[in-house]
């Protein structure tokens, strides 16, 4: 007993003390905890993207009105400004529950404030309790049924509510205009109106069931099974017009013992969002490339170009990934229920260079290389995986290229993809490159890599005097804003790109180096194609630090910036726009906590000493 009296105080105190760093160690996590709920994976990747989730993780008290996938279509497309300007006004800084929302007066609407840093009505909610909840914006706005509770926290004084619909101020869409188009950027023409279009909304029921399908196709069994175990059928059979790519089970055992996200990931990107059977992919334009959307890019799982396919209709019909992967051939049709969905057979799995899922290149083996003097060869090469370190080794004209390609180590990224375009600059072009960072460096040069294989007779066969938009290695690895990552390319009396961002004219020179069993080209070009906005001098951290944390860049989804217009307008820092602004006013919301903290840390300490004296 006296034993037990001697170390109750200490036990105590050593609970009281893990018990305040517990606690203060735990905080609120509206990603983690969205991410217990796939219904709003959606709602959940907006915030993240726009860095509105860390601001509510910075509020002690905050209410979030959640919207499931299915209500999210309708800002799909839209810039990423207005995303973020609408997922502001879809959090505000009070917590209410259902059940307080429902005690609210009936008599006159309750205003209550969001997170959207807004001169006029449209940070404010108005809520009337009137029979049902509603909520509109303070600006004006469609009426919003309030649904259930989804995650109060008493604690922490955080609460989830859904809502049936997203909250989008009319006076919001006319200052904020969505993207031009919803579709991703072609590398080659844009589809042809006969083409039908990927569906906008979602309908709740189909009439079709992908695995009773293919059911009747035992060749398709492992196929038919992963669809299954993965849920990818669910969302098949919640599309209106799709497209579902299915692989034999003799050509699925790459996928065999993967995780099931990465096997989700590869399914998804197997599901075309739009209406195609084997005569429509061959009525696409000839010997040109036609990027397609699929299910893995809708359902934001993708990082980069994972989530498009290029499609390029020649002899054959094949399909690769628009961030680079082995090439797949169209075999037939399997099944087709019109402008609903559409089964076709492919040779082989579509697995982006990129995923965890595709093998890593062979540093050994010995790749093709060709001479400068020598025009590329049209017959594939060995089996040996490509290397452009080895294959400008035989080019002089190319060494300092080639070195800062090693340096920035933007040659292994090349060596282990497939399907690509590397733009190769000689010496003499070289020297505006010379005195730059080697960050600037490494930018620059997988800007002259695009993920797509062209040769010089292939841009020749583009649409005459029109300008192609191609995604390259700097969009897939780093996704820049305002069109970086891009490069336009005009088929005229000479070929010429131009950075998406602005920059000085490149000429294609001619081809240097050809590999069609990795399908990666190396040509030369004028000059490097250089975009200010790169190289422009960056303010110095310590100018300011409070104010650049809090005004952090946000990456814009891939559909936004796929769907901006051509244009050579300069970038504007995200920091003096609006997000900037939104941003700022909460950047004492981390200080206010810490304070909060240390105070609850002292009071409880306080409390386990006096304890200790009375024990």
């Amino acid at each position: 007993m006296d034993f037990m009296r001697l170390n109750t105080p200490i036990t105590y105190i050593f609970l009281s003390f893990f018990f305040v760093f517990f606690s203060s160690s735990s905080a609120f996590n509206i990603t983690e905890v969205l991410n217990k709920y796939p219904e709003f994976s959606i709602f959940n990747d907006y915030l993240t993207r726009t860095q509105v989730s860390r601001q509510i993780n910075e509020h002690p008290v905050v209410t979030i009105l959640a919207v499931n996938n299915a209500a999210m279509s309708s800002l799909v497309g839209k810039s990423m400004d207005l995303i973020n300007r609408v997922m502001r006004i879809h959090v505000f800084l009070d917590f209410y529950t259902l059940n307080k929302l429902k005690s609210l007066p009936s008599s006159q609407p309750s205003q209550v404030t969001t997170l959207l840093e807004s001169p006029d009505q449209q940070r404010y909610l108005n809520i009337t309790n009137v029979g049902t909840l509603s909520i509109v914006s303070g600006a004006g706005s469609e009426k919003v049924g309030v649904l259930r509770d989804i995650y109060p926290d008493d604690i922490y004084k955080t609460s989830i509510v859904e809502v049936s619909n997203v909250i989008m101020p009319s006076s919001l869409l006319t200052t904020s205009p969505s993207s031009p188009s919803p579709s991703p950027p072609s590398s080659g023409p844009s589809l042809p109106s006969s083409v039908p279009s990927p569906p906008s909304s979602v309908p709740s029921s189909s009439t079709y069931n992908i695995t009773k399908i293919l059911f009747d196709y035992p060749d398709f069994t492992t196929f038919n099974t992963y669809l299954t175990d993965t849920q990818v059928c669910d969302q098949i059979n919640a599309g209106s017009s799709v497209t579902v790519l299915a692989v034999n089970n003799a050509a699925m055992s790459s996928l065999v013992g993967k995780s099931a996200d990465i096997k989700k990931k590869v399914l998804s990107l197997h599901v075309i969002t739009g209406y195609y059977t084997l005569n429509k992919f061959r009525s696409l334009p000839n010997s040109q490339t036609t990027q397609l959307n699929t299910m893995l890019e809708s359902s934001f799982q993708s990082v980069g170009f994972q989530g498009l396919l290029n499609v390029t209709n020649g002899d054959t019909v094949s399909l690769v990934s628009a961030s680079g992967s082995e090439k797949a051939q169209l075999v037939k049709d399997i099944y087709t229920d019109d402008f609903k969905i559409s089964v076709v057979e492919i040779s082989n799995l579509i697995v982006p260079s990129d995923s965890p899922t595709s093998p890593p290149s062979s540093p050994s083996a010995s790749p093709p290389s060709a001479s400068t003097s020598s025009p590329p060869s049209s017959t594939p090469s060995s089996s040996s995986p490509f290397d452009i370190t080895k294959t400008l080794t035989g080019s002089p004209d190319f060494n300092l290229f080639s070195t800062y390609l090693t340096q920035t180590q933007v040659a292994n990224q090349i060596n282990e993809r497939k399907t690509m375009t590397i733009f190769v600059v000689n010496n003499g072009a070289m020297t505006s490159l010379v005195d730059k960072p080697m960050e600037i460096k490494k930018k620059v040069l997988s800007l002259h890599v695009i993920m797509d294989y062209y040769t010089v007779q292939k841009f020749h066969n583009l649409p005459v005097s029109q300008t192609t938009r191609i995604n390259t290695l700097l969009q897939v690895t780093d996704q820049p804003s305002a069109q970086q990552g891009f490069v336009n390319v005009t088929n005229g009396d000479t070929i010429s790109i131009v950075s998406a961002a602005g920059s000085d004219q490149a000429v294609v020179v001619r081809d240097i180096a050809a590999d069609e069993s990795s399908y990666v080209s190396v040509v030369q070009i004028s000059n490097l194609i250089l975009p200010s906005s790169l190289t422009a001098p960056t303010p110095s951290p310590s100018s300011n630090p409070g104010k650049l944390r809090s005004a952090a860049p946000v990456k814009a989804p891939t559909s936004s910036i796929a769907a901006a217009p051509v244009s050579n307008a300069p970038i504007t820092s995200i920091a003096s726009g609006p997000i900037g602004a939104a941003l700022a006013p909460h950047a004492s919301a981390v200080s206010s906590i810490e304070c909060a903290s240390i105070v609850t840390t002292i009071l409880v300490s306080a409390f386990s000493l006096a304890s200790v004296i009375l024990i």
